[in-house]
């Protein structure tokens, strides 16, 4: 066999560690660029919808709304409709204070997609009961808040998947 038949023999032989050696490079770069595109089309990561300060990689979070609700012993339940889209919540604690013309703000929150958020008005009803509408799928849990309109207080619930009934407490425990 002469040294060229030689040769090639070998670069046959060496064919499918060479393509290895060439394709593991090529699909780290393609699995980099693929995840920063991915990273950079799903919009903020912020898990907290409010205002807050940051301090190094510390978000601190304003808690005059939730320490107010305590004080005024504000807590609901609630309940959805998803065929109608009706939600209605029925408010207890003292909220004498509250006009009722003005109404209270019910975010629907989707867990890790902002884009899918809701803000809904909710009317009074009388005797605590407050209504709105609005579509959303239940097939997975959403973060509740409400709040009046001014941003006094605030309480916060969450509605599990497929089930229509939830509770609204302060974030903050006595």
């Amino acid at each position: 066999m002469t040294e060229s038949g030689n040769n090639r023999s070998r670069i046959r032989q060496a064919g499918p560690l060479l393509w290895l050696v060439l394709a593991i490079p090529v699909a780290t770069i393609v699995a980099g660029i693929t995840t920063l595109v991915v990273s950079l089309r799903t919009g903020s990561i912020d898990a907290v919808i409010d205002p807050v300060t940051r301090t190094a990689q510390v978000q601190d979070r304003e808690l005059a709304a939730d320490q107010q609700a305590l004080v005024l012993g504000l807590h609901g339940s609630g309940s959805y409709q998803a065929d109608t889209g009706a939600i209605a919540v029925e408010l207890a604690g003292d909220y004498s204070g509250l006009d009722a013309g003005a109404g209270l703000q019910l975010a629907v929150l989707h867990p890790a997609r902002g884009s899918l958020d809701h803000r809904v008005p909710l009317a009074a009803a009388g005797n605590g009961r407050w209504l709105g509408r609005v579509q959303f799928d239940i097939g997975h849990d959403w973060n509740l808040q409400l709040g009046d309109a001014e941003g006094h207080w605030r309480l916060v619930g969450r509605i599990t998947a497929n089930e229509p009934e939830f509770e609204l407490r302060p974030a903050l425990a006595r």
